[in-house]
């Protein structure tokens, strides 16, 4: 598999906030697209997307242990991970939560991708894309190593948009919300697509190598073996087969290969969120992710806040 380069540019300026926020949009190669979807579309989904949005709220409950931090670290070669590091008490590594609430969800109730059905549309929208999320953190209340955590998880909303060749898409998003004993510590949106599955897209390979904006400040090179991608998805129970199976991967999804997690992307980066007593500035970095031709395969935005006095 192919070396990555993830780069990113660093600028100041003034924000009236206190929060640490993360968003990551992955291109998803598309034409243009409407707000106009046909009735024949409108008419499969438009039940579901009652109900769906109905939903009760799913609630899971975790504790932020050190051996799961452990063996993320060693997936992402962290090769001097110490004892302080993984200490009770410790502040948990930015976006990696995603250690931990892994899906309880028997094989039956799994696509035939592997993934989480729960939120899905009915057929014939199978083919399934990750299309952007977002972290946000309080400053204020840290998740730490040894609390005890809650999630809920609810869809946010459903959008169901039309290219201009007239592909319909289901845009559907998703809020956990995080809590430990001191209350909300943490959000994680994130928006999954989903099209037709016979129809002829544009997959993630990017044909058309689109360039980064601008040179980047910091740059590392990240080999994604297949070792790594299956121990990621093996960590966080995550059975979408396109991260570990080639051949589901290349022969059904038409990816040239295993598909790079968009969430392990931003959990192999880290960024520390220190409250201080000054004014609220901001450190923004664009993060962006190249393809071993210098193509743009995935853009974020990170913002640090400083918290203000009260």
């Amino acid at each position: 598999m192919a070396t990555l380069l993830i780069s990113s540019t660093r600028h100041a300026y003034l924000r009236a906030s206190a929060a640490y926020r993360v968003s990551l949009m992955h291109p998803l190669a598309l034409r243009p697209l409407s707000s106009v979807t046909s009735p024949s579309a409108a008419e499969v989904i438009a039940d579901w997307k009652v109900a769906v949005l109905k939903k009760p709220v799913i609630v899971e409950r975790d504790t932020i242990r050190p051996q799961p931090l452990q063996q993320l670290a060693m997936t992402l070669d962290k090769t001097t991970p110490t004892a302080q590091l993984f200490k009770k008490g410790a502040p948990l590594p930015v976006n990696w939560h995603h250690a931990f609430f892994p899906p309880m969800i028997g094989e039956a109730d799994l696509g035939q991708d592997g993934y989480d059905m729960a939120h899905a549309p009915p057929a014939p929208f199978l083919a399934r894309m990750w299309a952007g999320g977002g972290v946000e953190q309080n400053p204020s209340n840290l998740l730490k190593i040894g609390q005890e955590m809650m999630m809920k998880t609810k869809c946010t909303g459903v959008d169901i948009k039309q290219s201009r060749s007239g592909e319909t898409m289901v845009f559907v998003s998703l809020e956990k919300l995080i809590e430990n004993e001191h209350g909300w510590a943490l959000t994680d949106r994130r928006t999954l697509v989903y099209m037709e599955k016979d129809e002829k897209r544009v997959n993630t390979s990017n044909p058309k190598n689109v360039k980064p904006r601008r040179e980047a400040d910091f740059s590392m090179a990240v080999h994604p073996t297949a070792i790594l991608l299956f121990r990621y998805s093996a960590l966080t129970f995550n059975s979408h087969r396109i991260h570990f199976d080639h051949e589901y991967a290349n022969k059904i999804e038409d990816h040239p290969e295993r598909a790079y997690d968009s969430i392990f992307k931003v959990c192999s980066r880290n960024t520390a969120v220190v409250p201080t007593m000054d004014a609220d500035v901001v450190e923004s970095y664009e993060v962006w992710v190249e393809n071993p031709e210098g193509g743009l395969a995935m853009s974020s935005t990170v913002e640090v806040v400083q918290e203000a006095k009260a």
